[in-house]
């Protein structure tokens, strides 16, 4: 149940943030995400003494019919999400440190090494043609980073489509080889992706954020974010392998992205005065997730979330008007700064060419 004061701008108050942006099956950020397929073949890997490793890789994504659904039952077309970014090039990444430091998948080094940070922009518009995508990740030189733990930090530049992805990723010290390594798909490139988070591994946790609070005069929400089995069994095995797989169960960037981009739509959408199911497709314009380190585990009281828009605007842009703010948001020890934007109306000469239009009809 929502409960909100009388009069605009006023708090929203409810247990859930499905009360408010409608049942978690019908939104991407609330369950979709978890039923997008990933393709990945063709991978082919070069790493050089020094320290230079570069991977490339055909991908291919494929959305559920049911990935978001609106008021007028349409089917949204999907795009390359910032979701997508995140979880490919840290795929791609993970792929060069293996190869570039002889680490087996199952290697304990590879285990313990975790996403810092990750920025990541999208091109001059959204990415729509997800069949066939090129993918690369390139590594110039050795790490020259070094955190207190005796941690190197290699930054990745990755590149999908018209998406940009800068990722920072500390790991343990180890020695570059050269060699060059091709592969026919993601399972023999590493391993079956269900088995490592940063493959499919993400998608046997499922959210849930309650005591939901929408401030829309902050302009703020926040809430308390629950990380659960989809099912205790596969769950278990969902992290065996791969980046962070020695911290988990924990908090990770995805859950960031995911509480984040919730409360974000919550607060936004009564900023803006308007419902989810009358909205438009949510545009991630460029997206920053900074972690202070990887010790985030899951707790039964769950993990504070919090987001708040900074600089609203209303911009008029190809007839159309859109909303455009920044975002800042935490979860645990993880930081997102975010420039997000969403159609929400024609503008007022847009709509008298139409109208005029209309009569002349």
């Amino acid at each position: 149940m929502i409960w909100k004061a009388i009069g605009e701008m006023f708090p929203t108050i409810t247990s859930s943030i499905d009360d408010i942006l409608g049942p978690s099956e019908k939104r991407f950020f609330g369950s979709g995400y978890r039923r997008v397929v990933y393709g990945m073949h063709d991978v082919g890997v070069t790493s050089a003494e020094d320290g230079q490793v570069h991977a490339e890789a055909a991908i291919g994504l494929s959305y559920p019919g049911s990935w978001s659904k609106k008021k007028d039952g349409k089917e949204r077309r999907p795009h390359f999400s910032t979701l997508d970014a995140l979880i490919l090039g840290a795929e791609l990444a993970e792929l060069c440190l293996a190869r570039s430091h002889g680490w087996g998948y199952d290697s304990e080094d590879l285990a313990r090494s975790w996403v810092r940070k990750v920025h990541i922009a999208a091109g001059a518009k959204p990415q729509e043609d997800l069949e066939s995508l090129q993918a690369t990740a390139t590594r110039k030189a050795a790490p020259e980073i070094v955190l207190d733990d005796g941690f190197r930090v290699s930054v990745f530049s990755c590149r999908m489509g018209t998406m940009r992805v800068r990722l920072e990723v500390a790991h343990p010290h180890a020695p570059a080889r050269s060699g060059q390594w091709s592969y026919q798909d993601r399972s023999t490139a590493l391993c079956p992706p269900e088995h490592r988070y940063y493959g499919d591994g993400f998608k046997a946790w499922r959210h849930e954020i309650v005591d939901v609070h929408v401030d829309p005069a902050a302009p703020s929400a926040r809430g308390t974010l629950h990380i659960l089995p989809v099912d205790p069994e596969s769950a278990a095995a969902a992290s065996t392998f791969g980046l962070e797989a020695a911290y988990g169960p924990s908090a990770s960037l995805v859950d960031l992205l995911v509480a984040a981009s919730q409360l974000t739509q919550a607060v936004l959408y009564d900023f803006d005065g308007i419902r989810r199911e009358n909205s438009d497709t949510l545009w991630m314009r460029r997206t920053t997730a900074t972690a202070e380190h990887p010790h985030r585990p899951h707790t039964s009281d769950g993990v504070p979330v919090n987001a708040t828009l900074v600089n609203p605007d209303r911009v008029v842009f190809g007839g159309d008007v859109w909303s455009t703010t920044d975002v800042i948001g935490t979860v645990g020890g993880v930081t997102l700064e975010s420039a997000i934007a969403h159609r929400v109306g024609h503008s007022d000469i847009e709509q008298a060419k139409n109208a005029t239009e209309q009569k002349e009809q």
